[in-house]
């Protein structure tokens, strides 16, 4: 109830809508290990972050719910930095699980944790997309540099060519 409030308050749904997502993570929660309290309080974020109508909140949702459970990175942790990431990029909130299924790819085929790799994705996707950088681009030179601990050597790399485009 009080998450659900949280939600209520970040989003301004309709009544209907409102319902509607409580009922959709009802459902999520009875096959997922994040509880129904969790899931609205990562709504909430996705609220705050500006994401809207019930499909792409539940969507969004479904798709951090189940990165928890696979990764290392926290509820409120993965919803900040993928909304925050798939905003920078312009990437529209359908493809939050194709990000995810990336990000957990390269978490697990790189010498690196998925929350290293989204944090320092992050931080460097605003001058990746300025020197036209895909997100999947950006997510796997993260990886790559992360694994090796080269992440202040990219960023100044990337700062450098983004200095230089016209």
């Amino acid at each position: 109830e009080e998450a659900m409030a949280g939600v209520r308050k970040t989003i301004d749904p309709t009544n209907e809508e409102f319902e509607a997502l409580s009922k959709n993570f009802r459902e999520i929660s009875k096959q997922s290990a994040v509880s129904a309290n969790e899931l609205a309080q990562i709504a909430g974020v996705a609220g705050q972050l500006g994401i809207r109508g019930v499909q792409n909140i539940t969507k969004f949702t479904d798709t951090i719910s189940k990165l928890v459970v696979a990764t290392n990175l926290t509820a409120e942790q993965a919803a900040l930095d993928m909304a925050t990431f798939a905003g920078i990029m312009d990437e529209p909130i359908a493809n939050v699980d194709k990000l995810a299924s990336s990000l957990v790819h390269l978490g697990n085929t790189s010498r690196t944790s998925e929350s290293k790799i989204l944090d320092f994705a992050t931080r460097i996707s605003g001058a990746g997309k300025l020197i036209g950088f895909t997100s999947d681009q950006i997510l796997g030179l993260a990886a790559g540099f992360a694994s090796v601990g080269l992440e202040a050597q990219l960023r100044a790399i990337i700062k450098t060519v983004a200095a230089d485009k016209p």
